[in-house]
């Protein structure tokens, strides 16, 4: 089994690119924030970064409603980004393949200003590559 569950807020606005086959994609970090007790008794808070990738009709709502600091429960699997640099070495990287995701933020609202009942988005498309 592979399944991740995520809560956190965005970094940054997000990023998209169109496919050849008009398909979609949205790229967007998360930072999910957790609080713990050190070993000397004081509070620890600790950021993660988590890449994220959310694909076709789910990337079209992302880049609509979604910007930084927009606060998000997302479910997805993990996965690995394998590529070669231009220098030739070998990278690899894990990320998050998004699968469903609900905004937090209360009824969003829309680059246009108009908002919307949208807060849960599944994923039902394929990859577009």
């Amino acid at each position: 089994m592979n399944k991740v569950i995520l809560l956190g807020n965005l970094t940054k606005d997000v990023e998209t690119k169109v496919f050849e086959n008009g398909g979609k994609l949205a790229n967007i970090t998360l930072a999910n924030n957790r609080s713990f007790k050190g070993k000397d008794g004081n509070v620890v808070e600790e950021t993660t970064f988590v890449d994220v990738k959310i694909f076709g009709k789910s990337a079209e709502i992302a880049e609509k409603y979604l910007k930084k600091g927009s606060r998000i429960l997302l479910e997805g699997s993990l996965v690995q980004e394998n590529w070669t640099d231009s220098n030739g070495n070998r990278k690899s990287k894990l990320l998050v393949r998004c699968e469903s995701f609900k905004m937090l933020d209360g009824k969003p609202v829309s680059n246009d200003g108009k908002s919307t009942p949208i807060t849960e988005v599944e994923e039902g498309g394929e990859i577009p590559f």
